[in-house]
């Protein structure tokens, strides 16, 4: 998962964690060339330190499904959409317009046919 900002990429990088039962979640930013990763500093904000080639990458934090779905829940509930979750509810909003439209067509069709009898 990524995105672009201006010329910086920040990347997400998500794998099984052989230390714990969860996932090392690792945040990492590219900026000119260089690769940068999170860590969490003491007021628990994001802050950067650039990785010398070779470094071992300790991960931004290690969490476990619970606490990942409950992430996603918390922010789905502040009216945030997860971007696969937005696509497959505009389909079900598109697909009952459509369910809908089709009704009333087919009951001014059989209204006429009741008249035509």
């Amino acid at each position: 998962m990524y995105y672009d900002k201006l010329d910086n990429e920040c990347i997400v990088k998500i794998i099984d964690s052989p230390r714990s039962f969860g996932y090392d979640i690792g945040i990492i930013r590219k900026e000119n060339g260089k690769l940068f990763i999170a860590n969490i500093d003491k007021d628990g904000f994001l802050e950067f330190h650039e990785v010398q080639r070779g470094e071992i990458m300790i991960p931004t934090f290690t969490l476990d499904d619970d606490i990942i779905l409950k992430l996603i829940e918390a922010y789905t509930n502040i009216g945030r959409k997860i971007p696969d979750h937005s696509k497959i509810e505009g389909k079900l909003e598109a697909t009952e317009k459509h369910l809908e439209d089709m009704r009333i067509i087919a009951t001014k069709c059989i209204d006429r046919i009741i008249k035509i009898k």
